[in-house]
Order: C-alpha cells, then sequence, then structure tokens
C-alpha cells in the first residue's frame, strides 16, 4: 500500500465551523419546535432518515409509498452515486408528517410534496437558510449549518449499531433451545 506524503485536508461547508457537530435530542427538538413550515417538514425528513437537503427538496408523490399501518417506503431516485439512489423506510414520525401533507393536499398522485413558486417548482436551499436561520434564533441553539440535522441522523444511527452489537457477543450461547 502507498503512504501519504501530506495529510489530506478536507473542505468544510460555507458557514460550517466543524465537521463534527451533532445534535442532542433536546437541541434537535427545540429547533424543530420553532421551525416554520416547509422547512420544519423538510428538517424532519433529514433529521429522522439522514437524507440530504437537496433529496428532501426535490421529493416528489410518485416516489413515496404509504401503507395504511403507519408504515411506508421513500425513493430517491436521483444522486451523485449508484448508492445515493435508495429506497428506505419511513419512521414514525417521518409516516406523519409526509401523511398530513398529502391529506392537507388532497391526495396528489403526482407533484412536489414541497411545491413552490420557486423557479425549480419545489421548496429550495434558499427559501431553506431564512427558516434555518430565524429557527437558530427562536430556539436558542448554537448555530449550525442544515447538513448538521443529516450528520446527526447517521450519527445516531451508528451509537445505535454499537449498542445493539454490544448485546451481541455476551448473549452468544446464554439461548439454549429444549
Amino acid at each position: 500500500m502507498g503512504k501519504l506524503e501530506k495529510p489530506v485536508k478536507v473542505a468544510l461547508a460555507k458557514g460550517e465551523k466543524q465537521r463534527d457537530r451533532v445534535l442532542t435530542e433536546d437541541e434537535s427538538e427545540k429547533y424543530l419546535k420553532v421551525c416554520t413550515q416547509p422547512w420544519r417538514d423538510c428538517a424532519t425528513l433529514i433529521l429522522d432518515e439522514g437524507f440530504r437537503p437537496g433529496e428532501v427538496f426535490a421529493l416528489r408523490w410518485p416516489h413515496v409509498l404509504m401503507n395504511g399501518d403507519g408504515t411506508g417506503l421513500i425513493q430517491i431516485v436521483e444522486g451523485k452515486s449508484k448508492a445515493a439512489r435508495r429506497v428506505l423506510p419511513m419512521t414514525p414520525r417521518v409516516y406523519g408528517v409526509l401523511h398530513t401533507r398529502h391529506e392537507a393536499a388532497s391526495r396528489p398522485e403526482d407533484g412536489w410534496i414541497f411545491p413552490s413558486s420557486s423557479r425549480s417548482g419545489h421548496f429550495n436551499g434558499d427559501s431553506a437558510k431564512e427558516q434555518h436561520k430565524k429557527a437558530l434564533e427562536d430556539s436558542g441553539v448554537d448555530d449550525f449549518v442544515p447538513y448538521v440535522l443529516r450528520h446527526t441522523a447517521l450519527t445516531r444511527w451508528a451509537r445505535r449499531l454499537v449498542a445493539m452489537f454490544s448485546f451481541w457477543p455476551a448473549s452468544r450461547g446464554t439461548h439454549r433451545s429444549q
């Protein structure tokens, strides 16, 4: 294997002070509570599903499957790589958000989930920045860029997996069939 001559530099996103910011449960709840719509719903999807903000803004109804039992799937059809195109199960909170939006929009079969009068036809990062800024001010949560919501989601998932697997070696061999 080769050896790096110089350390790799990672550029931070504009406005980002550090790469490892993760919101606490309290911070994320305080933040979401004061977000205005449609950013509150977008931020909830990012925080619960780990989506990139642009993926949420561009969601369309044909890519959402809602079962009548409170479960469903969301398909991301475009992305930077093959891995970015994926299907994920909804959290109960995301199901509630999407079900409410779907009912409020008279159950459309097509169209944007977050429509707007923007040139793209859907809510976008420019509009989100203003709502995000106001939510930070109103919540008292320390400044962060919206992408931190995704980082928080992925970090929380990783922590749950570590916790789950930490019990596995101790439980091996303790169950005996009779």
